[in-house]
């Protein structure tokens, strides 16, 4: 119980609970960036294999972007780059 009260004194501070603040921003953008990080690795990736079925002639583009999850667009795009 007597963390509890410490934690409780402590959020009644205005220099505590900035340092709070100050660490959850951090932590959200953070989170934010990992999240864009992984996001743009799911799409290269989605691209480099929709390349590879292109070059290998595997597929109309429709059924591309279908398996890789790109748009009917990008993927006439990356057939016009071959």
């Amino acid at each position: 119980m007597s963390v509890i009260r410490t934690v409780e004194e402590l959020s009644k501070d205005p220099e505590f609970a900035g340092y709070y603040d100050i660490e959850e921003k951090h932590r959200q953008q953070l989170e934010s960036a990992k999240e864009t990080g992984i996001g743009e690795g799911e799409h290269n990736k989605a691209i480099s294999t929709a390349k590879k079925l292109l070059q290998m002639g595997l597929g109309t583009p429709e059924e591309i972007v279908e398996a890789t999850g790109l748009s009917l667009e990008e993927v006439n795009l990356l057939k016009e780059e071959n």
